[in-house]
């Protein structure tokens, strides 16, 4: 919403969203492993320069950690693609609905909740099935990051040791389940996209 106005740097801010985008996920991969570190990282880093005496290994710790340190490089690339998105669908919702609700006296939480979300509903649908579809084929960033280790195996990394291994069948299986996994939420999306375009 702010980006979509006249705010001071306006553009600056788009570009610093959408730069992660047209790095390839290997190099975003390298990126974060680098930050992640926990010798000479980043992050690691600075909490020692704040005192904390024994910060965490983020990439090597089992459970939550490493996880959420792979979802927030994930979240980093795509956060640009999402803003987009929605800029497109905010440039689209007509003014003149914004307009009635002010003169009716709605405040601008009013006016975000009950006009401008329920008008980017599409776009949200759009958001979630390519999030959807994009984690699933998620494979670069855990390969590069974690190799799978730390309880951060996926299904196209699995397919891809499976494959190093000479296991075909096993990779084939990998694949399908894969296969039908994508399938369903395009397959939901497109449903409803038919089904709306034949109610009008």
């Amino acid at each position: 919403m702010l980006l979509n106005g006249d705010m001071k740097g306006g553009r600056v801010y788009k570009i610093i969203f959408y730069a992660p985008l047209v790095l390839s996920g290997p190099v975003i991969g390298l990126i974060w492993a680098w930050v992640y570190h926990p010798a000479d990282g980043l992050i690691n880093t600075i909490l020692r320069a704040a005192g904390v005496g024994d910060p965490p290994g983020w990439l090597g710790d089992r459970g939550l950690t490493a996880n959420f340190a792979i979802l927030v490089a994930a979240v980093w690339r795509q956060v640009g693609y999402v803003m987009i998105l929605y800029l497109a669908g905010l440039k689209n919702i007509d003014p003149s609905l914004v307009d009635a609700a002010l003169v009716d006296g709605a405040s601008r939480w009013q006016l975000f909740r009950r006009v401008i979300l329920p008008m980017l509903a599409p776009v949200t649908t759009i958001v979630m099935v390519i999030s959807i579809i994009d984690s699933l084929r998620s494979f670069d960033l855990v390969r590069i990051m974690t190799n799978g280790g730390a309880d951060t195996q996926v299904l196209a990394n699995m397919m891809y040791v499976e494959m190093e291994k000479y296991d075909y069948g096993l990779a084939a299986a990998v694949a399908v389940v894969l296969f039908l996994l994508t399938l369903m939420p395009i397959s939901i999306y497109l449903w409803r996209s038919v089904k709306t375009e034949l109610e009008y």
